[in-house]
């Protein structure tokens, strides 16, 4: 019998021997859900695939050789990273388009608005996605370049628009706050952190 619904398909999936580097199930974010189709890493860990219950038996490729490490969608489109240049795009999860976005490869991706946030060389950054993708300089929010050690591994954006990071191992969790129109950052957690979400 094929899955019946999103639940469904991903216990299949877990059922099914997948390697858990590349679809990522449980605790990581490489798979998302948009109109009620789910969205993931296929299990060659390089397609990005769909599953819409209402009309697939099983996983459809919608774009080969993404290598997609993180999955993220602003209710329209997705964004991925890929793992195997380290850039970032957008897709058209109706035709399988992308688009490249930005020079600056990025990590830890996170969606507030109408803004893409993304840990990147030298601090954490965020670019419009209403603006020209390709082009506009992204928005240097924190300057991290001072200290090579305090790297994103992980952000979440608060519904205030508050950005919070985390660093690995004897960095912990990161908060940036505006002081006199500078932007710094803030510890809260001194041990390891490598994960981040945000509960309002």
């Amino acid at each position: 019998n094929s899955p019946q619904s999103i639940n469904e398909y991903i216990q299949f999936i877990k059922d099914d021997d997948f390697d858990s580097n590349n679809i990522q199930y449980d605790n990581t974010t490489a798979m998302v859900e948009l109109n009620d189709t789910l969205y993931y890493t296929g299990k060659n860990g390089k397609d990005l695939c769909a599953f819409c219950p209402s009309k697939d038996t099983s996983g459809v490729v919608i774009v080969k050789d993404a290598h997609p490490k993180e999955i993220e969608t602003d209710g329209t489109s997705l964004y991925y990273r890929s793992q195997k240049d380290g850039n970032m795009y957008k897709v058209d999860p109706s035709t399988g388009n992308t688009e490249k976005i930005s020079y600056l490869p990025g990590v830890s991706l996170d969606i507030h608005d109408h803004y893409l946030y993304f840990g990147s060389e030298g601090g954490i950054y965020r670019i419009d996605l209403n603006g020209d993708l390709q082009n506009t300089e992204p928005e240097l929010l924190l300057d991290t370049s001072a200290d090579a050690s305090l790297f994103c591994v992980d952000l979440d954006v608060s519904e205030d628009g508050t950005v919070f990071f985390c660093s690995g191992a004897g960095k912990g969790i990161h908060q940036i706050y505006d002081f006199e129109g500078t932007p710094l950052n803030k510890g809260l957690f001194s041990d390891e952190a490598y994960s981040i979400q945000y509960e309002s």
